[in-house]
C-alpha cells in the first residue's frame, strides 16, 4: 500500500524545472527593465535602489512562493535534503535561462546598452562625487574602475560567460542552502510510519522510533 502512495506521489522534479523556467523569465525580464531604467535614469539612488529592489528582493520574493508550491505539489512536506535539491534544481534552470537570454539580448538586440548604463553610472557617480567634495584623485579612482568594467564587457568571450554562470550557481546553491533550511518541514511521525498508530503507541509524539537500548 505504502509502495503504491509513493509511486504516485511525485518527486518534485517536474515542478522544480516548470518553476525554474518561470523563475528564469522572470529574472530575464527584470534584469533588462533595470538595464532600461538604469541607462536612463538621473538619480544615481534610483539606479541602484531599482537594481536592489528588482532584482534582489523581488527575485528572491517570487522564489520563496515558487519554493513553498513545490513543497506543496510533493504533499506538502519535504526533508532538508529534499529541499535543497528541489530548489537548486529550479535555481540551476532559471540561472541557465536568464543567463542565456540576457547574453541573446545584449549581443543581439541592444549590443550598446550595458555600455549606456556604465557610460550613465559613471556621469551620475562623478556628479555625486563633485557635489559631495570629493577630490580629483577619488574621482578618477571611481572612473578608472567604471571604465575597467566597461573594457570587460566589450571583451566579453564565451569562456568569461560561461565562467560567470558557474560564479552565479554557487551562489543559487548558498541562497539553496538557506531557503532549505528555513522550509523543509519533516513528515509527522505516523505519516513516516504508516504502520505505526499514533493514537496507542506513545512514541509517536516524539517523531523518532523507541530507543531499543532504552526499556523506558
Amino acid at each position: 500500500m505504502t509502495d503504491q502512495l509513493s509511486l504516485q506521489e511525485p518527486d518534485g522534479k517536474k515542478q522544480s524545472i516548470t518553476y525554474g523556467l518561470y523563475l528564469g523569465i522572470i529574472a530575464l525580464v527584470l534584469g533588462i527593465v533595470t538595464m532600461y531604467i538604469s541607462k536612463s535614469t538621473t538619480s544615481l539612488v534610483v539606479l541602484f535602489g531599482v537594481s536592489g529592489v528588482l532584482n534582489l528582493v523581488v527575485f528572491l520574493a517570487v522564489a520563496v512562493l515558487f519554493s513553498i508550491s513545490i513543497r506543496k505539489s510533493i504533499g506538502g512536506y519535504w526533508s532538508f535534503s529534499e529541499a535543497l535539491k528541489k530548489i537548486f534544481i529550479m535555481f540551476a534552470v532559471a540561472a541557465l535561462l536568464s543567463s542565456l537570454g540576457s547574453f541573446a539580448f545584449t549581443k543581439f538586440v541592444e549590443p550598446t546598452i550595458q555600455e549606456e548604463v556604465i557610460n550613465n553610472t559613471s556621469n551620475l557617480t562623478i556628479e555625486m562625487l563633485e557635489k559631495s567634495g570629493a577630490g580629483d584623485a577619488q574621482i578618477d579612482e571611481a572612473t578608472a574602475k567604471l571604465d575597467e568594467q566597461k573594457a570587460e564587457i566589450s571583451k566579453m568571450s564565451f569562456w568569461q560567460f560561461f565562467r560567470g554562470i558557474g560564479i552565479t550557481m554557487i551562489f543559487y546553491f548558498v541562497l539553496a542552502l538557506i531557503l532549505a533550511a528555513i522550509l523543509k518541514k519533516e513528515k509527522p511521525f505516523f505519516q513516516q510510519h504508516p504502520n505505526v498508530d499514533p493514537n496507542t503507541d506513545p512514541n509517536a509524539n516524539y517523531g523518532a522510533w523507541p530507543d531499543q537500548n532504552n526499556p523506558n
